[in-house]
């Protein structure tokens, strides 16, 4: 790079001030540098994943290349997604670790309720299984309800696998009244 200026003294008020400045680049732009690590692009990405989850490595790819000029690896992208994913919603194994907790706190601010957590072992360490929810109010509220019980559910799509079932009736003015609600690994007789 070839920088020249022209400096010059000014005698009323004392400054030196730039008076011409010649500045051409001549060196070369490599568009593959090793300046980026995963950690660092995770950081810079976080934003884009808070205002679009479903953003793609592709996607983080295109951005890098757009805002520094710079070439990224496709599986840099993705693992730099991956890390800012999980910063973001945070983690699924300390989510699922903090379900007692849930449940503790739905007891405690709803009296008369009723929660079921079960969970299985494995090596030690509880592993999720199933959650059942019925709320006090929707139990007296099944009291003035049709006699007719319906079964409604949707499947969960996330990295664990599940279905969410609610039983579900009618009520005097022709409104759907959730019962209770359970999240199960599959829908059979035991669950």
């Amino acid at each position: 790079m070839s920088l020249a200026c022209l400096l010059g003294y000014m005698q009323a008020v004392k400054p030196w001030q730039l008076r011409k400045i010649v500045d051409t680049h001549t060196c070369s732009r490599e568009f593959n540098l090793h300046l980026i690590n995963v950690k660092w692009l995770s950081k810079k990405v976080e934003k884009t994943i808070r205002h679009n989850p479903k953003t793609k490595g592709v996607g983080i790819e295109d951005e890098v290349s757009r805002k520094w000029n710079i070439g990224i690896s496709r599986g840099m992208a993705y693992s730099a997604r991956a890390i800012a994913t999980e910063s973001v919603e945070g983690s699924f194994k300390d989510q699922y670790k903090r379900l007692y907790d849930y449940a503790h706190e739905l007891l405690k601010t709803n009296s008369g309720s009723t929660v079921k957590l079960k969970v299985k072992e494995n090596e030690g360490e509880p592993i999720f299984e199933r959650f059942y929810t019925c709320f006090k109010a929707c139990k007296d509220n099944f009291m003035s309800c049709r006699p007719i019980i319906g079964l409604d559910g949707c499947f969960s799509k996330g990295k664990y696998r599940g279905e969410l079932l609610t039983p579900i009736s009618g009520d005097e003015n022709d409104q759907i009244l959730p019962i209770a609600y359970a999240v199960v690994e599959v829908e059979n007789k035991d669950s």
